[in-house]
């Protein structure tokens, strides 16, 4: 069960780093990737707020590779903390 909780929490800060990137302007074909396996994950552990806030937060990241979406520097950092928080702390847990 680590394995799993470390993987899931490495896509998550891996998804938050990716945030940042595309905030600047990089990393829009990782972001296309690692959106759609978080909105995956997402929707197999779609049971909380949590879940909802990851469906939200890789809809967001697909637009951002896709669409070329600029969004709020305020809504690209929430999700940025969000990700990485959750990834961090998957790995502390």
């Amino acid at each position: 069960m680590p394995m799993l909780l470390w993987l899931l929490g490495g896509l998550d800060l891996f998804a938050g780093i990716l945030f940042l990137l595309t905030w600047a302007g990089l990393g829009a074909p990782f972001a296309l990737f690692v959106g759609s396996l978080v909105l995956i994950k997402s929707l197999l552990f779609f049971d909380s707020i949590a879940g909802v806030l990851d469906v939200f937060g890789a809809i967001l990241l697909l637009g951002i590779a896709v669409f070329s979406l600029n969004i709020f520097p305020f809504l690209a950092g929430i999700m940025t903390l969000w990700f990485i928080q959750k990834g961090f702390f998957s790995f502390v847990s």
